[in-house]
């Protein structure tokens, strides 16, 4: 974070500086004036399917994409790392008198392993951990080759289960416990309720699928909290000068009178 950089032309110039590092993610940015709020765009869309919200956050991001003043576009869907997928089917397995508990006891023992038991030297503890070894448990064809024992037999696992090929998510976020994708960005050049609203603005029309939401967050929601606090500040004091008057004077005519006359002197 860069204290003394005041001007985004020399931010540019400092963060074309610094690319190229093997390894490194860097961002260069002014501390923030005041206390910390959210990011000056934060647009976030509901839904169970999270393909189709990546989906929905691509053609998002081509509508706002190019509004003045945005800077960092970008959004919190993350792939993950590819995955096995093992999928049983209940009834074979259950002709073999096999239960997915079993099943999955087995393939995570001989993938992750299992702790069994500890060794101890003194006062040092280590676990002992049961796995195959990697020889055994490093591609596809490994997996079909695995047996669940049972009752003295050793069934393959091919017999009553699948393999699929598939991507996991790193990481799921929640807002009220739906699933929630955030696109957010950053304001330059113009002040944040700007960009904010000409974001608004060209999203205005964008139709979402059945049983999908688009929402605003960042400083969008917090500035709407001020706002809803202090309306309500404003009241509760207007109430009490309002009370306050009426037992001073013994009267409700009179202080309505007045509390009007000061308003109306605001025009």
């Amino acid at each position: 974070i860069l204290k003394d950089v005041s001007d985004e032309a020399e931010k540019a110039q400092v963060m074309e500086a610094v690319q190229g590092i093997p390894g490194a993610v860097i961002d260069v940015s002014k501390p923030a004036d005041g206390p910390p709020t959210g990011k000056a765009v934060d647009v976030q869309l509901k839904g169970e399917d999270f393909e189709k919200l990546a989906e929905l956050s691509e053609q998002v991001m081509d509508v706002i994409r190019d509004v003045p003043g945005i800077s960092k576009l970008k959004d919190n869907y993350d792939k993950g790392k590819p995955e096995l997928s093992v999928r049983v089917d209940r009834e074979k397995a259950a002709l073999f008198g096999l239960t997915t508990a079993q099943i999955a006891n087995t393939v995570r023992t001989a993938v992750n392993g299992t702790e069994v038991s500890d060794y101890r030297i003194g006062t040092d503890e280590y676990d002992i951990t049961v796995r195959f070894d990697q020889n055994y448990r490093d591609n596809y064809s490994d997996l079909l080759n695995l047996t669940v024992f049972h009752e003295g037999v050793h069934y393959p696992l091919a017999n009553f289960a699948s393999i699929d090929f598939a991507t996991g998510l790193s990481s799921i976020s929640h807002v009220g416990g739906d699933r929630v994708l955030s696109i957010t960005a950053d304001a330059v050049g113009n002040s944040s309720s700007e960009v904010v609203a000409e974001v608004k603005e060209r999203l205005a029309d964008f139709e979402m699928p059945e049983g999908y939401l688009m929402s605003y967050a960042g400083q969008d929601e917090e500035q709407q909290k001020t706002m809803i606090f202090l309306l309500q500040a404003f009241m509760i004091t207007i109430g009490l000068i309002f009370f306050l008057l009426v037992t001073q004077f013994n009267s409700v005519s009179l202080p309505f009178v007045i509390m009007l006359t000061v308003i109306l002197s605001f025009f």
